[in-house]
Order: structure tokens, then sequence, then C-alpha cells
């Protein structure tokens, strides 16, 4: 089975609510690279910006992050990225 954890830290009412100007991120992660691009594809095409988290190990880290947008209690959050200029 080709298993892809992604959508955790989204809000399903913000989605159904329509994501405006913004690009909130979204984070793949599954240890099948062609399944990965697949939901990324996906997220892409309904306006997410999506950012690929690697294998399935990295699953909790994508975990985590929900508790913290479920404290914010407010469901017109949304994560976004930004990459900065430079190397790391």
């Amino acid at each position: 089975a080709r298993v892809v954890k992604a959508w955790n830290h989204v809000w399903a009412r913000a989605a159904e609510r329509g994501l405006g100007d913004v690009r909130p991120a979204v984070f793949v992660c599954g240890d099948d690279p062609d399944a990965r691009a697949v939901v990324a594809g996906l997220a892409g095409e309904m306006g997410f910006d999506p950012h690929d988290a690697g294998g399935l190990e990295q699953a909790g880290w994508l975990e985590a992050l929900t508790p913290l947008v479920i404290a914010l209690g407010d469901s017109s959050y949304a994560i976004t990225m930004t990459r900065t200029p430079g190397e790391i």
C-alpha cells in the first residue's frame, strides 16, 4: 500500500471557506516518492503550497503541528512558509 500523510494542520472550515490570496502550507510525507508527488500535485491544484517532508518517519512532526493549530482556536488561521534567500 502507498501511504501519504498530509493536511493534518489545516482546518476543514478554512478549506471549505476558501483560501483567498493565501496559499497555506501543506506538508506531505510518505515512503513512496511518486505517491508524495501525486498528493503534492493535488494540494497545489487545490490552492495549497505543498512541501515535501520526506518519508513516513516524519509523520510525528506533522502530527505535532495539530495541537498548535487547535490551541490557536481560530479556523481562520493558516500556516504558511516562506523560503528566505541564501543557503543554509
